[in-house]
């Protein structure tokens, strides 16, 4: 009778055992996948992370492009405004107008905007007015001592004489034989279709 009753408190111990390890299993199972569950997150989480560096590095560089792109238009434009400035210091302007009034025809001398010839355009006045033409736009020149000059004829070809037109036009051609010494010659009419030499 002895060796019966070992023999079921030896199988209630072993159940008890047998429930233990079971426990155990289980919960080293649950820790397993929740150890496999942490490391998918993990590398889920770095591959995420990865692509969203890999999308902000891909943004920084179209970024710096555009940064890139700016610094030289700013840098063209800075450069152009500086050539501008050094043009317009160094540089003279004459315009040349022919003009219809009640007394008759005129040509108007401007000198950077301001007036400072009348040379009127009679038949019987045609050398005398091609070279005062002359003799006041050279002085011009010489007393501007610019480091260029930029003669500017503007006339309407609606309204200007073909003989007015070559009195200027062949002064104009006198005057460019001085050094630095250029001309613009245009049509009111076609403001677009500039003719520089």
């Amino acid at each position: 009778m002895k060796s019966r009753g070992i023999q079921v408190e030896m199988t209630a111990l072993l159940d008890v055992i047998f429930i233990i390890m079971f426990l155990i299993l289980v919960q080293s199972e649950t820790q397993v996948t929740s150890a496999h569950l942490e490391a998918a997150e993990s590398v889920e989480a770095r591959e995420e992370l990865v692509a969203e560096l890999q999308v902000a590095a891909t943004e920084l560089q179209v970024v710096t492009a555009e940064l890139e792109e700016v610094r030289r238009d700013y840098g063209t434009l800075q450069r152009m405004e500086t050539g501008r400035t050094v043009v317009e210091e160094s540089s003279y302007i004459i315009n040349l107008s022919v003009h219809t009034y009640e007394d008759g025809r005129v040509i108007l001398v401007e000198l950077m905007g301001d007036v400072i010839e009348e040379i009127g355009l009679q038949w019987d006045n045609r050398n005398y007015a091609s070279n005062l033409l002359y003799a006041v736009v050279t002085e011009g020149i010489r007393e501007s001592g610019a480091q260029a000059t930029f003669i500017v004829f503007e006339y309407d070809r609606n309204e200007i004489f073909q003989a007015d037109y070559s009195l200027i036009t062949n002064t104009v051609q006198r005057l460019r034989q001085q050094p630095n010494v250029f001309s613009i010659e245009y049509d009111i009419n076609l403001r677009g279709d500039n003719n520089v030499e």
